[in-house]
């Protein structure tokens, strides 16, 4: 086992609420993927949690099938199941909820100048330090089940910045330990983000994604500015503009406001290439 601490060092780390709702740990040495891999696993009662880690993952995913690559030890691969005991609001806007939650645990931890990318990025700066990906199933009783997968770029020195999270040939990529001032140990880094999410999808379940509309706007790394949107059926380019209150991406073009629900979403780089 690769990890640096063990499950109950990891209980130990979290706040009393999310031990109270929490089931299950697995720590994973290799998987393909955490989200994969608690996906096939049996789904949590209404109202519980379980989370899966891994020390590696050889086949971590990202949103439109994109590999996130993810080398032993380089950084947190972490997936959060849980089952609603309420069908939520628009379950599909889970994942701002999550990125946002995952943007203030960094934050705590010491991250700086950080932002959200809509609809499942975050961002130090110019430079991508971690995505979020969700996935759901509708089980007996109409209950949904959700499960959260967390990646964060921590220590990438050690395997070359170029073998981070392929994105990077959109973006440049940063970790953790290049925004931090003193890097925690990675028992409290995995414990501040279960408990920041964990918190998100339990308001989610109650307000949807009303309550983290004032947060985005603080942290939207977007908003007003250039982007170019490949989405289903269509191309163009124009300033974002926030996101509508179901979660899609308002874009101004020259033809008007449009709103983007699904699709590729990236900042025009210098020089309008």
């Amino acid at each position: 086992m690769s990890f640096q601490f063990d499950e109950q060092q990891l209980r130990e780390a979290l706040a009393e609420p999310t031990r109270e709702q929490l089931d299950d740990i697995y720590l994973l040495d290799t998987v393909p993927s955490t989200n994969t891999w608690l996906m096939q696993q049996d789904k949590p009662l209404a109202g519980r949690y379980r989370v899966a880690l891994a020390a590696q993952q050889t086949a971590g995913r990202g949103r439109h099938g994109k590999h996130w690559v993810s080398p032993q030890g380089a950084g947190l691969y972490l997936s959060i199941a849980y089952t609603f005991r309420n069908r939520p609001l628009n379950p599909a806007c889970l994942t701002l909820a999550a990125g946002l939650a995952t943007l203030q645990g960094l934050e705590q931890l010491g991250g700086q100048q950080l932002a959200v990318k809509w609809p499942n990025d975050i961002f130090a700066g110019e430079s991508k330090l971690g995505g979020i990906l969700t996935d759901a199933q509708t089980g007996p009783g109409g209950h949904i089940s959700v499960v959260c997968g967390i990646g964060i770029n921590v220590d990438l020195a050690p395997h070359n910045k170029q073998q981070g999270e392929l994105t990077a040939r959109d973006y440049p990529i940063t970790d953790l330990k290049s925004q931090c001032d003193e890097m925690p140990d990675r028992a409290t880094i995995a414990g501040v983000i279960i408990d920041h999410v964990v918190a998100a999808i339990n308001l989610f379940e109650e307000g949807g994604l009303t309550p983290f509309h004032p947060v985005w706007a603080r942290h939207d790394g977007l908003r007003g500015r250039l982007v170019d949107v490949d989405m289903p059926g269509a191309e163009f380019d124009g300033t974002a503009d926030g996101i509508d209150a179901h979660g899609a991406l308002r874009v101004i073009t020259a033809q008007g406001t449009r709103s983007v629900h699904t699709g590729t979403v990236r900042l025009r780089k210098a020089g309008g290439e």
